[in-house]
């Protein structure tokens, strides 16, 4: 709720960069509490205001995001695609995914299970042709319809959803 709140302040502040960063924490967020649709709305519009203000570390967070819901929804060469061009944002602004920013993203965890239900060929290649995307790219391949053969997906175990072993 105070998620939200800030998010609707920074609106009506018309603060750029207060969005973004609400987008972002108010995106992961719905991502943990298992609300998809949300979280995938939320990062969408963070990732297109993130771009257009030159902000990368919010960038890379709706990426990683928006990989992570892929993944949770059986689309593993699409996630590692997204995965790749996160990477690529990181890179090349300096960055690095904290041990924080890593747990609780549950980023193992989910890249793990892609590369597993994709095989790992399949995974490596989507990977490297998510970093090799242009950033105009990776928005116009976030933005289209999600499309990818049966044995790219399947069910997500509840073991990995939840972190139980």
């Amino acid at each position: 709720h105070l998620h939200e709140q800030a998010l609707s302040t920074f609106r009506d502040m018309a603060d750029a960069h207060g969005i973004v960063w609400g987008l972002t924490n108010l995106g992961l967020l719905k991502i943990l509490v298992g609300d998809l649709g949300t979280a995938a709305r939320l990062l969408r519009e963070d990732l297109r205001m993130a771009v257009d203000l030159r902000e990368p570390a919010s960038v890379q967070f709706a990426l990683l995001g928006l990989a992570t819901i892929s993944s949770q929804e059986g689309h593993f060469t699409r996630a590692a695609r997204l995965w790749g061009a996160a990477e690529k944002v990181r890179q090349a602004a300096g960055m690095e995914l904290s041990p924080m920013a890593r747990a609780q993203t549950r980023y193992d965890t989910w890249v793990e299970h892609a590369r597993r239900e994709a095989g790992f060929d399949l995974f490596t290649t989507s990977w490297a042709m998510g970093a090799a995307m242009s950033l105009e790219e990776t928005m116009a391949y976030v933005l289209a319809p999600v499309e990818e053969s049966a044995s790219a997906t399947g069910d997500v175990p509840e073991r990995v959803r939840t972190g139980g072993e």
